[in-house]
């Protein structure tokens, strides 16, 4: 009922209220999501033979799509590795060639900015690796039943897979023939945490203004930074040292030319409608 009712006149005050009552449960802070999720399907029933069955599956299509294009690249391998007396001979024979053949030669050809090359290809390694090491402790495990649990396991294995990061990018840095492998070292360990503090400085700085409770203490930036220094710099520094140990006695599959070969003009069915249209295939299909 209206205490004090008020005139809906222009100009007129008008407060608006409300009350709450909190009712104790005793449900646990693991068991809130029951209610509205179907427990009998999220049960942890594991069905080894749909999964024994896909992966069978997988590994014999993988087997014929890989002795198919080996029978088919055998020779095109050799032709390619053959003595670089023949190389102009075989350019001048370039328009019988279709397809990636026009670029055999020259795709193992060293980047122009090697240590640019080098830094995307460890940071993308590093973050696929630590995105599916989340997702499988994710799909073993019930996250949810602890509160920040997925963003600990996510920074965990961030520091810890650092050591992928380095062997990515000391192997490629070293098969390229790089010289100056310390600063790549540098370059590669410091990009990716340099381009996440920032985006974090940010973010955090925003929260603190509109004291927001998502705002993280210094105290626990601190932490991060220290295990960073502690672990990050070590596992990087070692998988670049194991990368360009492995690479030491590295080969390319295919010679590459001494001349650069020119680019081809780009077949009509790559513009980027057709390609759009090809991912729109497998889509349907599993939709």
């Amino acid at each position: 009922e209206t205490a004090d009712p008020v005139a809906i006149v222009p100009g007129a005050k008008i407060t608006f209220t409300y009350s709450a009552a909190w009712v104790e449960t005793t449900s646990t802070f693991a068991e809130r999501y029951d209610r509205y999720l179907e427990t009998k399907f999220f049960e942890h029933k594991v069905h080894w033979f749909s999964i024994v069955n896909s992966f069978m599956l997988c590994l014999f299509l993988v087997a014929v799509v890989g002795v198919i294009l080996m029978k088919t690249l055998k020779k095109d391998f050799a032709r390619y590795s053959m003595a670089e007396a023949e190389e102009l001979y075989n350019m001048d024979k370039a328009a019988d060639d279709i397809g990636w053949k026009q670029v055999g030669g020259d795709v193992f050809r060293r980047p122009t900015s090697l240590h640019a090359f080098c830094i995307l290809i460890s940071a993308g390694s590093h973050i696929a690796v630590c995105v599916l090491i989340v997702l499988l402790l994710c799909c073993c495990n019930s996250s949810y039943k602890q509160r920040g649990s997925t963003g600990t396991e996510l920074v965990v294995c961030y520091l810890l897979t650092q050591v992928v990061a380095g062997y990515v990018g000391g192997r490629m840095y070293r098969i390229h023939g790089g010289k100056q492998w310390k600063r790549a070292l540098a370059y590669q360990g410091l990009f990716m945490p340099i381009l996440l503090l920032s985006t974090f400085a940010v973010v955090n700085t925003t929260a603190i203004a509109y004291r927001s409770t998502q705002a993280v203490p210094f105290t626990t930036i601190l932490k991060v930074l220290l295990l960073y220094i502690i672990l990050c710099i070590p596992l990087h520094t070692g998988g670049t040292l194991l990368g360009r140990r492995s690479a030491r006695e590295h080969t390319f599959p295919c010679r590459v030319n001494r001349l650069n070969r020119p680019v081809p003009p780009k077949h009509w069915a790559f513009i980027p409608g057709m390609v759009a249209l090809a991912g729109l295939v497998p889509f349907g299909c599993v939709f």
